[in-house]
């Protein structure tokens, strides 16, 4: 439970703070190892709405990091229904 707890902190401090890279690291240890998926969609989007910009390329689509993030959360939620059963 601490562990949960540490890593949902470091996790939305590096959204804050760290480089976008390191974030989707330790988002993807969140999810793969804990399944905290509430926590990294809400660091997704509080990194695009500090840092998001619209990109042209994606019709002006400005959520990227929480697109990245819902997605990774559906992939590890799946998986992991499709593992248990």
């Amino acid at each position: 439970m601490l562990t949960r707890i540490l890593l949902s902190i470091a996790f939305l401090f590096s959204a804050l703070f760290l480089p976008w890279w390191l974030t989707v690291s330790l988002g993807i240890l969140a999810v793969g190892f804990f399944r905290m998926y509430i926590v990294v969609v809400f660091g997704g989007f509080l990194m695009d709405m500090l840092f998001g910009v619209a990109e042209p390329r994606l019709f002006g689509f400005s959520f990227i990091y929480t697109g990245i993030f819902l997605i990774l959360a559906l992939i590890a939620w799946f998986l992991d229904r499709a593992i248990l059963e």
